[in-house]
Parts: structure tokens; C-alpha cells; sequence
């Protein structure tokens, strides 16, 4: 379409399916970061808590008897804790507790970080995300205890997939909308001038005496 020749009605149809689609992308795109958001902030509230929980059992660790029913102490905090992975390693790399066979990232292992730096990684095609932290018994010759806790989230993952396909078509429909609203609006706001340009084209030097119905284009 050549811009230059197109009618002022297109134009202004034109821009304002622009100016309401580029609206309706931008609402679209806060709502879809909102919502993640909020996921990823319920995903860090449940394993920040297990490090925390985590944290109190190890350090209760006083005694080698203490420690030897470390592991048995940590299956039972986990107990009804489904879709949740947790292993805790020594320093040398043993496996000391695991639950499950969930294989966590060795970026992960060997540079805990604190429960503040997430990694998400694919395990057997399901995401997780998970954190890490190194923590101390109360046994003062033993090395830090790696721990690290993870979260199965397939389900936010289907869900944010649902919900973006959802709100991507309302915001199409939405657009599509606002724009046949625009057309029909731009028409009818334009039809005074468009009278005016059809009555214009009938005037000739052999018909001057063409008048427009002033009544009929106040009224448009």
C-alpha cells in the first residue's frame, strides 16, 4: 500500500490498530513477566525454606552419632515433600542423603552460592530449579556439607505455556477489536468531509449552484 495515496480514513484506521495493538502486546508482556514473577518467587520461598531446614539439622551436628543420623533426620523432614530433590554431599564429593534420582548440575555442586542464586536445568525433559549452600556442622575437624534442593516445575512450565497461548490470543482478539471499532469510528467522525469532497467533485463551471446539506453535516 502506497502511504501517500491511501484515504485519511485508512491512515487514522491504520494508526490506531498500531497504537492499540503495541498497547495490548505491552499489557500482554507485563502480565506473562508478572506471573512468572510470581512462580519463581514460590519456587525460591520452598527451597530457601529447605535450606534453611536444612541448615538447622547440620548444625545441630555435634557428635559422629549425631552425624551418622544426620541422613535419616533429613528423610523425615522430607516426608509428603513431592516433586522436591535433595542431596547433600561432603567434601570430597560423597553422596551422604539423596532423595530420588534427580542429577543436579555440577555448576551447582561445586560452587554453592546460596540460596539467592537459582540454576533451572533439564533432568530426564523436566525442569527444575534448584539452589546450593555450604554449610557447617558443629564438628569442628569436618569440612563443610554441600546441600543442595530442588523443585520440579513442570507444572508452572505447562501452565505459563497455556497461559501465554491464551493471553496472546485475547490480545489478538483484542486487537482485531479495537481496530474494526477504530475503522468504523474514523468513518463515521470523517463523514462530513467525505460528503464534502463527493460535493466538490459535482461542482463545474456549468454548476455552480451545488450546495451541501449543512443540517445533514452537522448532524454527522
Amino acid at each position: 500500500m502506497n502511504w501517500r495515496k491511501a484515504s485519511i480514513s485508512v491512515r487514522l484506521t491504520l494508526l490506531f490498530a498500531l497504537t492499540s495493538t503495541l498497547v495490548l502486546l505491552t499489557l500482554g508482556l507485563l502480565i506473562g513477566a508478572s506471573v512468572e514473577q510470581h512462580f519463581v518467587e514460590q519456587d525460591m520461598n520452598l527451597l530457601s525454606g529447605k535450606v534453611h531446614l536444612a541448615t538447622h539439622l547440620i548444625e545441630k551436628v555435634h557428635t559422629l552419632s549425631a552425624f551418622e543420623a544426620l541422613p535419616a533426620q533429613m528423610a523425615d523432614s522430607l516426608v509428603g515433600h513431592h516433586g522436591l530433590a535433595v542431596t547433600v554431599l561432603d567434601a570430597t564429593g560423597k553422596s551422604l542423603f539423596a532423595t530420588g534420582d534427580v542429577q543436579f548440575p555440577d555448576s551447582l555442586l561445586r560452587n554453592p552460592a546460596g540460596h539467592e542464586d537459582p540454576v533451572v536445568w533439564l533432568w530426564n525433559s523436566q525442569p527444575w530449579r534448584g539452589v546450593s549452600a555450604s554449610i557447617s556442622t558443629g564438628l569442628a575437624d569436618m569440612p563443610p556439607l554441600v546441600v543442595a534442593v530442588a523443585a520440579d516445575i513442570a507444572h508452572h512450565e505447562h501452565f505459563m505455556n497455556s497461559f501465554r497461548r491464551t493471553l496472546w490470543l485475547f490480545v489478538l482478539l483484542g486487537a482485531s477489536a479495537t481496530s474494526l471499532l477504530g475503522w468504523f469510528s474514523v468513518r463515521r467522525g470523517l463523514a462530513p468531509l467525505e460528503a464534502i469532497r463527493v460535493g466538490a467533485t459535482v461542482v463545474t463551471a456549468n454548476r455552480l449552484d451545488f450546495r451541501l446539506d449543512v443540517a445533514w453535516c452537522r448532524a454527522n
